[in-house]
Order: structure tokens, then C-alpha cells, then sequence
């Protein structure tokens, strides 16, 4: 029987290294994704915050 290797690796070690980098990229996609949610809800909280900041001023000062 031949044992089927790519660059004197068998076939199931590029199957392990496949997997592991698909892993990899899964968490890091998770990451940036979840990054990138935060960054947008903080981003809506300034934005409403400053609304009632300037609102808030308009009515201190008495204008509309």
C-alpha cells in the first residue's frame, strides 16, 4: 500500500494543518466582527448623548 504524502507530509497532517487554520481564521473573523459591533453602538451612544447634550443647551439658553 502507498501512503499518499505532499512534501513529505501525510495526508492527514495537511488535514490537521487545514483544520487548525480554518480555526484560526473562524476566531479571528469572530473577533473583528464583534470589534466592529462595538465600535458602532459606541459610536450611536456618542451621537445620542451629544443630542441631548445640544439640546439640553438650547434649552438653558432659552432658544429654540
Amino acid at each position: 500500500m502507498q501512503d499518499f504524502s505532499l512534501l513529505g507530509l501525510p495526508w492527514w497532517s495537511w488535514l490537521l494543518l487545514l483544520v487548525a487554520v480554518a480555526w484560526v481564521i473562524a476566531v479571528q473573523a469572530r473577533k473583528a466582527s464583534a470589534t466592529s459591533k462595538h465600535r458602532a453602538e459606541q459610536e450611536r451612544l456618542a451621537q445620542v448623548a451629544d443630542a441631548m447634550h445640544e439640546g439640553a443647551k438650547t434649552r438653558h439658553e432659552g432658544g429654540a
